[in-house]
């Protein structure tokens, strides 16, 4: 199987930028552009996206697309990596296109989502798919995104301004669970050194600013 990124850089020179990942590819890369926070890089077997209706239009000329009217997404298959596409048009996610382009961030080539929007979407996955491996690393995922956040006062803010009380108690689950055991892989000071982190992170979205 070919490297998701490389499949996501492909994907978006026929976007014409119009392209943010989202998923385990973007949170990956985060994780990746942060090195010194010493967190173990997951990559994922997929790639999901959010794309501009213009954009969508120009990948359908170029690429054997095909329309998941159930699920409101666009598929394509790359060089064996499965790529789900959210376009504005159809999208029925928390964010589409337009509300992620103007806080996305560019990183190897591509723009990805922003942290904020990132953990919101983890658990709106996390709602539907909690309890299967796909689920497990949903919740590995927002734990990583959590512990980065504690670093970033304008990605805190954000999520402030985005965030309900009951999303700030379902990332509090994610805190208490054994998400950072297993990032930790299983040494329990490390983990607790991250949770922490992660603690601090949404005590500091919690405070007025």
């Amino acid at each position: 199987m070919a490297d998701p990124v490389k499949v996501a850089r492909d994907i978006a020179k026929f976007a014409a930028g119009e392209l943010i990942l989202i998923g385990g590819v973007a949170t990956y890369l985060h994780v990746q552009r942060r090195p010194k926070v010493k967190l173990p890089l997951e990559m994922t077997h997929d790639t999901d996206a959010a794309i501009s209706a213009v954009a969508m239009g120009s990948l359908r000329d170029a690429l054997p697309v095909t329309t998941n009217m159930r699920l409101h997404k666009e598929q394509v298959i790359v060089d064996d990596v499965d790529v789900d596409l959210y376009p504005q048009h159809m999208s029925t996610l928390r964010f589409s296109y337009a509300d992620l382009a103007p806080y996305a961030q560019r990183y190897r080539g591509l723009r990805i989502a922003a942290i904020p929007h990132l953990l919101l979407l983890k658990l709106d996955a996390l709602a539907d798919r909690g309890r299967t491996a796909k689920g497990a690393k949903d919740r590995r995922d927002t734990a990583k995104l959590l512990v980065l956040l504690r670093g970033s006062p304008q990605a805190r803010a954000l999520l402030r301004g985005l965030a309900s009380s009951a999303d700030l108690d379902a990332l509090d689950k994610v805190v208490g669970s054994s998400a950072f055991v297993e990032i930790a892989r299983g040494n329990l000071k490390a983990a607790s050194e991250l949770r922490q982190k992660a603690l601090e992170a949404l005590d500091a979205v919690r405070r007025t600013p």
